[in-house]
């Protein structure tokens, strides 16, 4: 490979391939490098082929060249084996975006744009990715606010300039995504750009949902429900979207490929970018509508038939619609008028009624039977607090893992999340022993998390290791943080050391650190992770590093002194994600010791790195201090994102040195165009910033007050506050003047009902106040942290207050409504 890329670490791994964050050392930038496993990890005729697939992969993508595409810089061979270079994205995948919230109508139509020009651009060059999903869209957040979509993993991408057919990997599996996957390519039929559009819609068809269209509790029901085309009708999941952006979904997701966009440019041009408001009827030139045959009791279901979109030229005229009676809904676009039914039908139904009259008997007294346990289904789920025991969790596990509606297994989902009574804990954490799905171990998880039961860490835990997929191990671990205590870290601790994602990893931090927050930093409380990280290697011991990092405190800081003083080159790269994950800027000195004396290049620029994020976190100081920690970030910097990081905090605190270092940076060919754009968001900031009058509430507001990492955190509109505060790297920044000079005190107006201390920070200029959230007897009371401050304020002037977490903490912190100022 050469000496040009150095390895840092790895960020994901599957199957006989691994992706690692590398640095290129001569263009000094960070990189994404993929690779292939060794013999160790396969036979050598697996990581042969899985060579050639890389390889090829690389030859798609470098036939490619677009902004919604992810770009290959460079593609070479060493005694490893082959490698490949590509753009490292700082983003999310679109799965990540929409667990947060399906997306809007207008979000959504961006992405349609976004991705359908990358697919153009693919089908351009005769190149089908034949495994789009949710987790191969990126999502990149821009400092304008504003997203960027890139296409990833061509890794079953084909060159091909005529119909192939779908291929079989290693284990005898189809491969893709089975969720998104074409019912061709389950039934090894020629695929063209038609199947990428089916996938393509699938995704979209997610993104707006939050379900798959086609679903199932195992692969071979998932795979019925495509060839079957089983699909719930998305204008009646979401009819807050207008119903022409609903069809158009529907229309890319048709069974049969000769009914779908012939491809991605037809596709777009028949998007319709000025579609009608939500829940008014189409224009007739977009879609023309056939009545509604209304189903009859005892007959057979009613069919709606309507027109595909048109949008600028004319799709196939009709699309017929059956309504199933679990809910269900069959979808297939037909061309033309039915065909008439043939006379030997009527003999067969015949036939039929005959026998269904012979097991008359039988069949209503399964349905009575059925239809009772429909009607408690129902009325258990309607109830806030329904009451019960083993049999009602036994009805809600029976709907919840069997052949039943959506609708249903919801309805059983809010039985076990709602129902109370004696034994009802006990009977979950027996279920959630033998829980035999994916939904079933994830819900019961949750139930078990929201009443508090601590007895079922372990147990969660297990169900972690037995989880089908990334996103029932994320949904298991979020309930298992809420929960988790000393008595669990242990096994927590262990958990860790497995083989997982760099996602699910950190989520396993994340509980580690929920854990250790609660408690004083002192040699007591961290001594046992401190140890234990002596003992470690590999992403387990970058994992404790980064988790004792983040906790901070003179016993971690101590170690980090001392391995970067004596200790291996190996275990000072690993002791750089304590450094990178630290909240303060205590560990400046030591920083600055590395930049200046280590002959380690690799660990210099990760000295720097770390020393730009950390001095522009919150902190007391003198305009001076501040400015001249940040001048000197931006002179040792090369890596865009951190020169971005100290941007952001200079742009976020206005004030004459900081106007003057934007327009001196203005004379800095390297950063001119950066301080053009930072001068615009400091101007922005200097928008918002109110005037107050003593005694006034400046509120929260929204996002613009947000900063830091904002996993978790959200602005409830309603109510005017931040809430789900979870982790102390985020933080929230307020900007403001005064219409009075004077000494000012500081309320912290907050709500806390969280049982144990939660502490924070008051950050103002060159003063730091340390308190505590104030407890309140509910969620919706609001009480005022008083801060007798005695800071003294001038008129015209505009002042940044930032509040931030700080020492013994909970996994949930306080929620926040806004602050007072209050003159003496």
């Amino acid at each position: 490979m050469s000496n040009r890329y150095e390895i840092r670490e790895e960020i994901g791994k599957g199957g006989l391939g691994a992706v690692y964050l590398a640095f290129d050392t001569q263009l000094q930038r960070e990189v994404a490098m993929k690779r292939v496993l060794t013999t160790e990890h396969g036979s050598a005729e697996e990581v042969q082929k899985a060579a050639d697939n890389l390889l090829a992969e690389a030859q798609t993508l470098s036939t490619l060249n677009h902004p919604n595409i992810v770009t290959v810089f460079d593609v070479g061979q060493d005694e490893k084996g082959g490698f490949v270079v590509m753009e490292l994205l700082n983003g999310e995948t679109l799965d990540d975006t929409v667990a947060r919230g399906v997306l809007t109508q207008e979000d959504f139509m961006e992405v349609v744009i976004q991705t359908m020009e990358a697919l153009i651009a693919a089908q351009a060059a005769n190149v089908l990715h034949r495994d789009l999903k949710p987790t191969n869209v990126m999502v990149i957040w821009q400092p304008s606010g504003k997203f960027q979509t890139k296409i990833l993993d061509f890794g079953l991408a084909k060159l091909t300039k005529t119909p192939s057919v779908q291929t079989m990997d290693q284990d005898d599996a189809v491969m893709g995504s089975i969720y998104f996957m074409a019912p061709e390519q389950f039934e090894r039929g020629e695929l063209d750009e038609r199947t990428d559009m089916y996938a393509i819609g699938c995704v979209y068809y997610h993104a707006l949902t939050g379900q798959y269209p086609f679903r199932g509790e195992t692969a071979p029901q998932v795979m019925s429900a495509h060839l079957q085309h089983r699909v719930t009708a998305l204008e009646k999941l979401r009819p807050d979207l207008s119903p022409s952006i609903c069809q158009w979904v529907m229309w890319l997701i048709n069974r049969g490929m000769e009914n779908r966009p012939g491809n991605a440019r037809e596709a777009l041009e028949r998007f319709p970018t000025h579609p009608e408001p939500p829940g008014q009827e189409m224009a007739e030139e977009v879609m023309q509508a056939i009545p509604v045959e209304e189903a009859i009791p005892g007959h057979t279901t009613g069919v709606h038939v309507v027109a595909a979109p048109t949008h600028g030229a004319a799709p196939p005229s009709g699309m017929v619609i059956t309504h199933h009676a679990d809910g269900s809904v069959s979808q297939q676009l037909i061309v033309g008028p039915p065909k008439p039914k043939r006379t030997a039908l009527k003999v067969v139904l015949a036939v039929a009624i005959v026998i269904v009259l012979g097991l008359a008997g039988i069949l209503v007294t399964r349905t009575m039977t059925a239809s009772k346990e429909r009607a408690q289904l129902v009325s258990l789920s309607t109830q806030e607090k329904p009451a019960g025991g083993a049999d009602e969790i036994g009805l809600a596990m029976k709907y919840l893992t069997g052949p039943y509606s959506p609708e249903e297994k919801g309805q059983a989902r809010k039985i076990l999340l709602n129902l109370h009574g004696s034994g009802v804990e006990e009977e979950l954490v027996e279920r959630l022993r033998s829980a035999p799905t994916p939904a079933s171990r994830m819900i019961l998880s949750q139930s078990l998390a929201e009443r508090g039961n601590r007895e079922a860490v372990p147990l969660m835990l297990e169900a972690v290791s037995k989880a089908a997929d990334e996103s029932e191990k994320k949904t298991i671990l979020s309930a298992v943080r809420g929960i988790a205590d000393d008595e669990h870290i242990d096994n927590v601790l262990d958990a860790l050391g497995g083989q997982h994602s760099v996602e699910v990893r950190r989520m396993f931090e994340d509980i580690i650190l929920a854990v250790f927050a609660r408690k004083p930093r002192d040699q007591a409380t961290v001594g046992p992770l401190l140890s234990r990280v002596s003992t470690t290697s590999g992403d387990e011991k970058r994992s404790l590093f980064r988790v004792l990092g983040t906790l901070g405190g003179d016993p971690v800081l101590t170690r980090l002194k001392s391995t970067f003083g004596s200790g291996q080159k190996s275990e000072q790269y690993d002791a750089m994600t304590g450094l990178l994950s630290w909240q303060d800027r205590g560990v400046v000195p030591i920083l600055e010791e590395i930049i200046n004396t280590t002959q380690d290049k690799a660990l210099r620029v990760a000295a720097i790195r770390a020393y730009a994020r950390v001095v522009a976190l919150p902190a007391p100081g003198t305009p001076a201090a501040l400015v001249g920690a940040w001048k000197k970030a931006l002179e040792l910097s090369e890596n865009p994102n951190d020169v971005q990081r100290v941007m952001v905090a200079i742009a976020d605190t206005p004030m004459p040195e900081t106007r003057q270092l934007l327009a001196d940076l203005m004379q800095d060919p390297k950063l001119k165009t950066m301080a053009v754009q930072y001068q615009s968001l400091m101007a922005k900031v200097e928008g918002l910033a109110v005037d107050l009058s003593p005694g006034e509430i400046l509120p929260a507001v929204g996002s613009d007050q947000l900063r830091g990492d904002l996993n978790g955190v959200s602005y409830d509109e309603e109510n005017k506050i931040f809430t789900n505060w979870r982790l102390p790297e985020t933080w929230f920044s307020f900007h403001f003047k005064v219409r009075e000079a004077g000494t000012y005190d500081i309320d912290v107006i907050q709500s806390y009902i969280t049982e144990g201390t939660s502490s924070f920070q008051v950050v103002i200029g060159d003063k730091v106040f340390n308190t505590k959230a104030r407890p309140t007897s509910e969620w919706e009371e609001y009480k005022p942290v008083q801060i007798e401050a005695g800071v003294a304020l001038e008129t015209g002037k505009i002042y940044t207050l930032h509040i931030r977490a700080k020492g013994v903490t909970q996994p949930r912190m306080m929620n926040l409504k806004g602050i007072k100022l209050v003159k003496q």
